[in-house]
């Protein structure tokens, strides 16, 4: 029984969290941790406000608001890339340079800021 009501609860919060910060995506959860990404329009300010105001309806122990880290930020990008399985330019194969199969391929590389 407790276990239910605590999948309510949690359940709740997400509801809670996408209804007044619409586009908020649940990241993570660790047994009774939680980790939401809201959208970038968000104040700080008015996320406390809200959840602060809520703290007993959505019986919140504590909670954290912080921006994304760099490495968040790096560790996001590199999940969304996909696996690069040719040979890369200049590798040698026994003893011989790959150049031959890599004269038609092209590439490049773009970077997205405000991820």
């Amino acid at each position: 029984a407790q276990w239910w009501l605590f999948e309510d609860r949690a359940n709740h919060l997400a509801a809670f969290l996408e209804k007044h910060f619409p586009g908020t995506l649940q990241l993570e959860r660790h047994e009774h941790n939680f980790r939401f990404r809201l959208p970038q329009s968000c104040p700080l300010g008015e996320v406390f406000r809200v959840l602060e105001e809520s703290r007993d309806e959505l019986h919140l122990d504590e909670y954290g608001v912080s921006q994304a880290s760099l490495e968040q930020i790096f560790n996001d990008f590199a999940a969304q890339q996909e696996e690069e399985t040719g040979p890369v330019q200049g590798l040698f194969r026994d003893g011989r340079a790959l150049r031959d199969t890599l004269q038609d391929r092209s590439g490049s590389v773009e970077m997205i800021p405000g991820v």
